[in-house]
């Protein structure tokens, strides 16, 4: 049947694509990265040995003995590189060489079965017609598979229950849609016999995952857990097209001497100082109004986007922003941690309906900003 080899192709030319994508815009030394990229090439792999398996059936013993013997190879590895994929995303692979050497026997002994198949026939046979046939050993590779993809799925939704924090659960509910297609095209092929669907599965639920992923680099500032600049520009794209006026106001906020606790205390106490800020700035937000929006912007710039808030709420979330970073403070400080955090803030307050208004109330909340600086230079 040649939807065989249509299929495949579709699944290996999405796979491809995916890797140069991937190659493009992925940190390449990251082991999240390498997992990822392995098991998008497992999926070209699968496909490929699918392929060479139809066009040697009924033709080449050998043939059809080793593409089936490498399909399966390549649906194990697959399966057991996603687990490894969401115990790094779960942060449960702290030590990435002994989360593999406590989980990596049923995948070594089914991967054993596998190779030694030509000679003991344990999953697979190849019958006097040189075509494919299952045999009982088939289950055992369902069963370690499947077991490491409910494993995954058992971490997934621990993590989920254990995340305090609602974008950290949103983003690890995105890996659960790894299991949709799946489990559709897993039981499908399972079910019916000489189906190929498994490798579109395979690609869809990969393709989620990374669509997924890059949605997040995109939109958000996985640092800080607020939106990004591009979710900020975005935004005000969104606004400004409304055809609407709002009583708009702006907080364009800068942390005082970010340089010098980076430079004295190190890149990781500077990235944890922004985390805390950020914090900071979501946490009064949330408590003030639901209409105001906060962005990290730049750096160690942030932006607060406030649609139809009055003054008092405004004076209240400063003070909230202030309070809430006296308080890290001093949680700081009993940890004997020597630095201090805290904020330049500044304001601009006006009607806002167009690209124009917009900037002109930007560029007046960066100008309060740095006279709020240097007003706490001077004294």
């Amino acid at each position: 049947m040649i939807y065989y080899i249509e299929t495949n192709l579709i699944a290996i030319i999405i796979s491809v694509l995916m890797l140069i994508q991937a190659r493009r815009t992925e940190s390449k030394n990251e082991t999240s990265y390498i997992i990822l990229s392995l098991m998008m090439w497992m999926s070209v792999f699968l496909s490929a040995c699918d392929i060479m398996a139809y066009c040697y059936r009924g033709k080449n013993y050998l043939g059809v003995e080793i593409s089936n013997m490498m399909y399966f190879v390549s649906m194990l590895i697959g399966c057991y590189l996603w687990f490894l994929y969401i115990c790094i995303k779960m942060h449960f692979a702290k030590q990435l060489r002994k989360t593999i050497l406590l989980t990596s026997p049923p995948a070594i002994i089914t991967l054993v079965a596998i190779l030694t198949n030509p000679v003991t026939e344990y999953i697979f046979s190849v019958d006097s017609d040189v075509a494919y046939r299952r045999a009982d050993g088939i289950v055992l590779t369902w069963v370690v598979e499947w077991g490491y993809i409910f494993a995954a799925l058992v971490l997934n939704i621990v993590q989920i229950a254990k995340s305090q924090s609602k974008f950290r659960k949103k983003k690890y509910a995105g890996y659960l849609l790894f299991l949709i297609p799946m489990i559709i095209a897993g039981a499908c092929q399972m079910m019916f016999y000489g189906v190929t669907i498994i490798q579109i599965g395979v690609v869809i639920a990969v393709l989620l995952i990374y669509s997924n992923k890059q949605y997040y680099q995109i939109q958000r500032d996985e640092l800080t857990e607020l939106d990004n600049k591009n979710s900020f520009l975005h935004f005000k794209d969104k606004i400004t097209s409304e055809s609407k006026n709002y009583n708009a106001t702006i907080l364009f906020i800068d942390v005082d001497n970010f340089k010098q606790i980076n430079d004295k205390y190190g890149h990781l106490i500077g990235d944890m100082s922004l985390k805390d800020i950020g914090v900071a700035i979501k946490t009064a937000c949330s408590s003030v109004s639901r209409g105001f929006t906060p962005f990290r912007y730049a750096g160690d710039e942030f932006v607060i986007v406030g649609l139809e808030t009055d003054n008092e709420n405004l004076e209240l979330l400063k003070s909230k922003i202030d309070a809430n970073l006296k308080e890290k403070n001093e949680i700081n400080k009993k940890n004997g941690e020597k630095y201090t955090l805290s904020v330049s803030i500044g304001c601009a307050e006006g009607l806002l309906f167009d690209d124009v208004s917009f900037e002109k109330l930007f560029i007046e909340a960066d100008k309060d900003m740095y006279r709020v600086k240097k007003d706490k230079k001077s004294s």
